[in-house]
């Protein structure tokens, strides 16, 4: 299960960073930035228990942490009982988080969009 939702944010994320085509020419330079953030926010190269406390506290602030530690440590079953579950309330959280703002973006990029025939 945290597969399928790590999945499913990672999709949204980039969903949400891709919408501001609606004001911009060019999002490939933010995307790749954002993508180079999230992994290292989701402990891509390094698990995240190694970095210092501050930043373990801002990146377990942050949905990235859902898309590579989270599974990672769920299936070495390095997860107790109780913190699957309030992981599991946190990953829906932010899924759900995602899907609101990807629709309220689309919903106001769809007001601003103009088209341009040549």
């Amino acid at each position: 299960l945290f597969s399928a939702l790590a999945f499913v944010i990672h999709y949204l994320v980039f969903y949400c960073a891709s919408l501001c085509a609606f004001w911009l020419e060019e999002v490939w330079g933010m995307t790749f930035v954002l993508r180079g953030f999230a992994n290292i926010a989701a402990g891509s190269f390094l698990p995240l228990d190694l970095f210092s406390s501050f930043w373990q506290s801002f990146f377990n602030f942050l949905p990235f942490k859902y898309l590579i530690s989270v599974p990672v440590k769920a299936l070495m079953g390095r997860m107790d009982i109780n913190s699957i579950g309030y992981t599991m309330m946190g990953a829906f959280g932010w899924l759900f988080g995602l899907l609101l703002l990807a629709w309220l973006i689309t919903q106001r990029g769809v007001r601003h969009y103009t088209a341009v025939v040549h």
